[in-house]
């Protein structure tokens, strides 16, 4: 998009200053983020364009974004009142006062104060690292515990339900809408092989308590202050909602672990030991002891549930998740395989690392 079109969709919100440049920013996958530059200031913002086929109801996801970051806001104003701007998202409203914008192509923005001296990493490269991550996504739990649940809106309903993300799988195989089955039929019976684990998954999952998590909790999704060295904010908050906060620990053990050596993506359990330490010094305290029992089983929970999702939406023709090449999803699934079967192979070891927070 040119820079002209994207300083008029900036002047759209409330900022006093005028833009001097809009630049590409990160490397999501999901939506096209900018960082913007002002003429006059310091200050930055961070102008995103919402992915309208991921999130079909923008307004309900900046609600719950809204609804979250106010609560987080009045939490930090009391922990460290200092520091507030840099410890939880800020929206930046719209001229006419929304949390929003819809451009007349039908198109929706959003735009945050940009965190300077800031960084985040897209992969953990020593323990101590991914013990800070993991007690930041922690502490972000801790600080939602009394939260109303119940006011947030389910952005996309059953998301970590992954008996449906096995079914939408069987699904898209039976369609084979684009004709692509013939060519990955191997692949996909390594994964079909997992659905008495989903049965498993289905039945421990009674007895979860539903909580305010996060639900996307990457690596990069952490913010470190660049002198300190500490985290000091949790971002992309698209899909914060009512959901199991093992989970929240299965998918950044998921990313975290996943490391490639001679060509194969292993799992490390030395970084997922520094993980759990990192998580377990917050989470022990409000996980109670069906999440505690379980919490062993969600890494394997957000794989395999990535790896449907991936070979899905192969068979569907690459509408959800970006691509970089017409086999970039197939990769994807390829990778998690091998990271599944890496985990399993150290069971037991993983095992151990638990027996101290029974």
């Amino acid at each position: 998009m040119n820079n002209v079109l994207l300083k008029k969709i900036f002047h759209q919100f409330e900022v006093k200053d005028s833009c001097k440049e809009i630049l590409p920013y990160g490397s999501g996958n999901i939506h096209d983020t900018y960082v913007c530059k002002l003429r006059d200031s310091s200050l930055r913002y961070l102008l995103q364009k919402i992915n309208l086929h991921v999130f079909p109801a923008p307004d309900k996801v900046m609600e719950n974004i809204s609804l979250v970051t106010s609560f987080l806001q009045k939490k930090w104003q009391k922990i460290s009142p200092q520091n507030v701007d840099r410890r939880v998202l800020k929206i930046i409203p719209t001229i006419t006062g929304k949390n929003f914008y819809q451009d007349t192509s039908g198109n929706s923005w959003r735009m945050y104060h940009f965190i300077c001296r800031s960084v985040c990493y897209e992969n953990i490269t020593k323990s101590l690292q991914g013990k800070k991550i993991a007690g930041a996504f922690a502490l972000f739990q801790k600080l939602l515990l009394d939260f109303p649940v119940e006011k947030l809106y389910p952005v996309i309903p059953q998301f970590h339900n992954i008996c449906k993300r096995f079914s939408d799988l069987e699904n898209a195989i039976e369609k084979d809408s684009y004709g692509r089955y013939s060519d990955i039929k191997e692949l996909a019976k390594q994964l079909v092989q997992h659905e008495d684990f989903c049965k498993e998954v289905a039945n421990f999952e009674t007895y979860l308590p539903l909580k305010v998590v996060h639900n996307d909790t990457k690596v990069n999704n952490i913010l470190f202050d660049v002198k300190s060295k500490e985290a000091i904010c949790v971002v992309d908050l698209d899909l914060v909602m009512p959901g199991f906060s093992i989970y929240d620990f299965g998918d950044l053990a998921r990313s975290a672990t996943c490391h490639k050596e001679r060509g194969k993506f292993i799992f490390r359990s030395d970084y997922f030991e520094a993980l759990l330490n990192g998580y377990m010094e917050e989470a022990q305290h409000f996980l109670n002891n069906a999440e505690k029992k379980y919490l062993i089983d969600s890494c394997k929970v957000i794989a395999c549930e990535l790896a449907f999702r991936f070979l899905t939406d192969y068979l569907e023709g690459d509408k959800y998740f970006k691509i970089s090449h017409p086999f970039h999803n197939l990769d994807r699934v390829k990778r998690q395989i091998q990271f599944i079967n890496s985990l399993d192979s150290q069971r037991q070891l993983v095992e151990a690392m638990f027996r101290k927070y029974k």
